[in-house]
């Protein structure tokens, strides 16, 4: 027998359990059954805790033991995780043996896993650690010899005093970072640890006071809920972290909290974060890779059971229109939370938009309905970057990603990591954070520096015809010495790209891009092979080849899933084009992916690339880029045309 969940009601369990039986439920019941038989299939991995690596030397720099933590810690991380599903699974279909592979996971980390260990990261290792474990508690404790349960708290209450210390850690040696997602995961793991251990002063500290939850939520997020920690992924890490809280505020009512409505500073509220990401959703439902991603590129709808829960909660027919898009409902989330019918869906109402605070701008070709579920002849899309620097942001100010025809072409690029931490991977700092996995500008073979606030966006504009956006470095923050501005402007047809660099010196100038492809791209030029500057970024790349450019600029061609892509690039002037391939894994285990940099030597250039679709008929093309004074101030004029019609671009220069 086991006793009451965390957060499941009684009613929700009923529910459930109904549900097994009805055929709409069939493929969520599956996928619950079948991850619990794997467990139970599969002998338990029952992991060693030997932590003489942290014992022989517990005050060494935390940042050289990143390595040693994690993979101390993510074999009892998997022993949780898989707890809880056989718990799950177990309350659903009423079958002991999910129970028994449960209890034997958790009494194994009981009695082995060390919470005396410290790192940066030990706070949020704890807490989910303590997802599991908190719940499996909860279900294990009537059962629980007087021992046995004496044991469970005491590492319970370790886990809870580790996450106090690593909250003042975070507070103290890394206060630059005041809303980090650790914070998150910690109020969220304290306010567990209360509720089954009955401490309220940790549940206090959860929700009221510095570092809680209403101290969090205004901090973390920026613009209309986006998290300010400047990373698409990381936006999840921290939802998922307060949602853990709301839900348990939403299953303990005597805690006398809604943290799902209630408002915070500045008029924050939870739903601002879930709303946020639809604003920012390409066509395809996926969103921009911006900062840390590791390499992960999926729909937004693959994230079901967030919003399995916020439909239940909010009834927001957008989320609804979202998780339709997934296909059918699969979660767990869905089986125990979700509501019974999808009802009406409304897709979310697509516009071009900036985001002020995060240094982001999004235009597109369509809006409203239309913008959503083309796979050809659909929207061009452009995402603009200018993001201020942090912990989890790249240096990818002035970098450009490019949509059409259903499909992402030019894409801030990741190598996947192959360490446990993927944080910490050697590549992460070696490629993935570097401006040369970004479709921006290189000066003088150097790395980007960091930025004290978003870039600004200069002019803007949201026509029916043209979208259109500037948005500049006037201050040489990114390259001393170098001013820089990049207007881009989107239509149905293309996408035009005005990339200016000025300075008082030369310069070498490295415009780059990273086709999104299913091979090699096309480009006709006589490729000699080369060696590329003997430092770090450049020891990652293979097979560097160059090729003299034309004055005329340089076509590239490439395609994905029998559709084609174009980007002509020219800076008005002769100058080389260099070739390589950066690792898709991390240690180079895997295959390559091509790069292009169009090079150039100059005080000051202005490169115009124009993207498109190669589709039947006529090509756009640039007839002309030139830079003119207007009588008040210098402006840069781009002239398209596609052997018929003429398009007229103009951009403030920098």
């Amino acid at each position: 027998m086991l006793g009451p969940s965390l957060y499941l009601s009684e009613d929700e369990l009923r529910r459930a359990r109904r549900r097994v039986a009805e055929p709409a439920w069939k493929p969520a019941v599956e996928a619950l059954r079948q991850a619990a038989e794997a467990h139970l299939a599969e002998p338990a991995d029952l992991p060693p805790a030997d932590t003489s690596w942290y014992d022989a030397d517990p005050d060494r720099d935390y940042g050289r033991t990143y390595a040693h933590f994690h993979d101390y810690a993510a074999p009892f991380m998997r022993l949780s995780r898989e707890a809880d599903t056989l718990i799950r699974a177990a309350r659903v279909f009423e079958h002991a043996p999910y129970a028994d592979a449960a209890l034997l996971r958790m009494d194994h980390l009981v009695d082995r896993f060390g919470f005396h260990v410290r790192h940066h990261d030990r706070g949020l290792v704890f807490a989910r650690i303590v997802d599991g474990f908190a719940e499996a508690y909860q279900a294990f404790r009537p059962g629980l010899p007087a021992a046995r349960d004496a044991r469970w708290r005491e590492q319970l209450t370790a886990a809870g005093e580790g996450i106090c210390e690593s909250r003042e850690h975070w507070r103290t040696v890394l206060a630059r970072m005041p809303y980090n997602n650790h914070l998150a995961h910690h109020q969220a793991g304290l306010l567990k640890l209360g509720l089954v251990l009955g401490r309220e002063d940790w549940i206090g500290t959860a929700l009221n006071g510095r570092g809680s939850f209403a101290y969090l939520l205004p901090g973390c997020i920026t613009d209309d809920g986006l998290c300010y920690e400047s990373s698409t992924l990381y936006h999840f890490g921290t939802l998922g972290a307060l949602m853990e809280a709301a839900e348990l505020t939403r299953h303990h009512p005597r805690l006398g909290r809604d943290l799902y409505r209630e408002t915070f500073g500045n008029g924050r509220c939870l739903k601002q974060m879930f709303d946020a990401p639809l604003g920012l959703m390409l066509p395809n439902g996926e969103l921009p890779a911006l900062g840390d991603c590791y390499a992960t590129r999926s729909p937004l709808w693959h994230r079901a059971s967030c919003y399995e829960i916020a439909l239940a909660v909010y009834g927001d027919p957008r989320y609804a229109w979202l998780l339709r898009q997934g296909g059918a409902r699969r979660s767990a989330a869905a089986l125990l939370y979700g509501v019974d019918d999808l009802g009406d869906a409304a897709a979310p109402p697509a516009r071009s938009r900036v985001w002020i605070e995060h240094g982001y701008a999004l235009l597109t070709s369509r809006d409203g309905d239309d913008y959503w579920g083309h796979d050809a002849d659909g929207p061009t899309v452009a995402v603009l970057a200018g993001d201020v620097s942090g912990v989890h942001h790249h240096r990818d100010s002035l970098s450009l990603q490019v949509f059409a025809d259903g499909r992402l072409w030019t894409e801030d690029v990741e190598s996947r990591a192959v360490t446990t931490n993927g944080f910490s991977d050697p590549i992460q700092e070696a490629f993935n954070r570097t401006i040369w996995a970004h479709n921006t500008v290189v000066v003088d073979e150097r790395d980007q520096a960091t930025t004290p606030r978003p870039l600004p966006i200069i002019e803007w504009r949201d026509l029916p015809a043209c979208k259109a956006a500037a948005m500049a470095d006037a201050h040489g923050w990114l390259a001393p010495g170098v001013r820089m501005v990049r207007g881009v402007a989107v239509t149905g047809a293309y996408c035009l790209d005005v990339f200016q660099l000025d300075s008082d010196a030369e310069h070498t100038f490295d415009w780059l891009v990273h086709p999104r492809a299913d091979g090699p791209a096309g480009c006709d030029l006589d490729w000699t092979p080369i060696a590329l500057a003997g430092r770090p970024v450049y020891d990652c790349l293979a097979d560097p080849a160059s090729a003299p450019m034309a004055a005329e600029g340089v076509s590239l061609t490439w395609s994905q899933d029998g559709r084609a892509f174009r980007a002509d690039v020219s800076a008005a002037r002769a100058g080389e084009v260099i070739r390589a391939s950066w690792p898709v894994v991390g240690d180079g285990s895997g295959a390559a992916r091509e790069m292009f940099m169009v090079r150039v030597r100059a005080a000051r250039v202005e490169f115009a690339a124009l993207y498109q679709p190669v589709r039947p008929g006529r090509q756009w093309r640039v007839q002309s880029c030139r830079r003119c004074f207007s009588g008040e101030f210098d402006e840069v004029r781009v002239l398209l045309t596609d052997g018929t019609d003429t398009h007229e671009h103009v951009f403030k220069a920098v």
